[in-house]
Order: structure tokens, then sequence, then C-alpha cells
């Protein structure tokens, strides 16, 4: 069993010039209120927060599957990535199911819409405190990142969602409240998995994402 390491972003500070400009008030500026009420509620139930692990021992199988921590990972791209990498560091993060509960009280597409972004701001709390958990643990190279169904789908499925949670181990569920559905997707909607290791090259999976405008883009977009 990997032993499991867990964060949060406690008393997470909800950027609201960020989430204005996200969801441009400007162009309703009588909503401020509105906006500004569901920002302070979110932000008192918020917990963003991660769980990852490291994970010792890559067996390249062949040019499409690798074993680590007793699971079996399909992808073409994440056996060419890396490399001679000889640990795995897979991770949840997440928004929090509190926010989540939150939507059931919201009755306008709008507010849902709101709290969408406010959701994502979340999430991108709880994975930059992860990153930089991650980076302070060690390795050499260049910190690379890849996520099932991130980016072209053929890089590496979303199906492998279900031996990511396996190597991650029921903590990681107990923990960040992220749960798979049948389709592989995760609830919260707003939350992120994946693996860090460290190579020659850094590399993240939404290089070959078509979502030219996704707010949450990394790094530029690149052809196949």
């Amino acid at each position: 069993m990997n032993d499991l390491r867990t964060l949060q972003v406690d008393g997470w500070i909800l950027p609201f010039d960020v989430l204005a400009g996200r969801v441009r008030l400007d162009l309703c500026p009588d909503c401020g209120d509105d906006l500004r009420a569901l920002a302070v509620a979110a932000q008192r139930l918020a917990r963003p927060r991660a769980a990852w692990c490291i994970v010792s021992g890559i067996d390249i199988v062949d040019a499409e599957r690798v074993r680590c921590g007793g699971v079996e990972f399909r992808s073409a791209m994440l056996v060419k990535n890396l490399g001679s990498a000889t640990e795995l560091r897979p991770y949840v993060a997440t928004c929090g199911p509190e926010l989540d509960a939150l939507a059931g009280s919201l009755e306008d597409s709008l507010s849902i819409y709101w709290l969408d972004v406010i959701k994502a701001l979340a999430l991108d709390a709880a994975f930059e405190k992860l990153r930089k958990a991650v980076l302070s643990s060690g390795g050499e190279g260049r910190l690379s990142s890849m996520n099932p169904g991130s980016g072209d789908l053929t890089l590496w499925p979303i199906q492998e969602q279900v031996p990511l949670f396996d190597l991650l181990g029921p903590g990681a569920k107990s923990w960040t409240g992220v749960e798979l559905t049948d389709s592989c997707l995760m609830r919260p909607n707003k939350s992120l998995s994946g693996v860090f290791f460290y190579g020659a090259d850094d590399f993240e999976s939404c290089v070959y994402c078509e979502r030219l405008d996704c707010p949450d883009r990394r790094v530029p977009y690149a052809h196949l």
C-alpha cells in the first residue's frame, strides 16, 4: 500500500476580480451584488483539497503498456513520455463536494454557471498547492503531468481513470470526496486526476487539447 499524502487549502480566498472577469460581469454590472453574495457563500463552504502518493518501480511492458504499483496503464504517449522515469506520483485534486452541495440551493441557470466558475477557481487553488508539494518532494529532471481523457482522447483514454484510482487507493476517495461515474467522469466535476513524473522534457496533456479558448489551459496547443 502506498503512503497517501493529503493537503487542503485552508482559508481559501476566492479571487473576486478573477471571478468577475471570467463571468464577464462587465456585461451585467447590476448582477454584482448577487455574484458577490454567491462568492461569499461559496468561500465559506469551500475546502479545495488533493491526495497523492509516490509509487516507485516503473515497468515498461511494451510500446503501449506500463506497470506500476500493481496496476497497468495503456497509453503509448505515457510510455513515450516516461522515458527513464523511476517513479510515478498519481494524484487527484478537487474543488470539494461542499460546493456541489451548494448547487442544490440554486434555482437560476446564471447562478449555477457562476458557481461552476467558482468551483474551477477552487480547483486551481488545490492544484497549485499540490504541484508545489510534489515539487518539494524531490526528483531529477523536469516535472511533467498527464491526465486520462485530457487533450486528444487517444493519448490516454478516460477509461484509464479506473487503474489510476486503484493506484491511489480508497483513501484518496475518502479524503477528497471524488467519485468516478460509470463513464469514468469525476464527481465533483471540477476535479483533476493524473500522474506527475520527472523526465528530460516537461509535458502537459492539454498541449493537444483542441479547446483553444479553455481558461485552464496550461501550455499552448500543438498539433499531433
